[in-house]
């Protein structure tokens, strides 16, 4: 049979047991919050890239724009001066 004293003993063990284990949690809290701040500093990078390769997909479209202009007004110009390789 379980005596009072034995009950005390044995809860004194079971509190320096939950301290340790409160400041572990405490420890991974910590840690959680500044993997979810680091996090959002990855999810920002992310759309600054996003962003800029929107933008340097807009260039090349540009770019392929202009390339068939220069190639249609070269055409233009070779048939002018019967540079065609036909």
């Amino acid at each position: 049979m379980t005596t009072l004293d034995d009950l005390a003993s044995r809860l004194g063990d079971l509190f320096p047991m939950l301290r340790r284990l409160d400041d572990r949690l405490d420890g991974v809290d910590r840690r959680l919050d500044e993997l979810r701040e680091r996090f959002g500093g990855v999810e920002r990078g992310l759309a600054d890239v996003s962003v800029r390769l929107a933008h340097v997909e807009a260039n090349v479209a540009t770019i392929g724009v202009r390339a068939d202009h220069v190639e249609s007004r070269l055409e233009r110009v070779e048939k002018r001066l019967s540079l065609n390789d036909e």
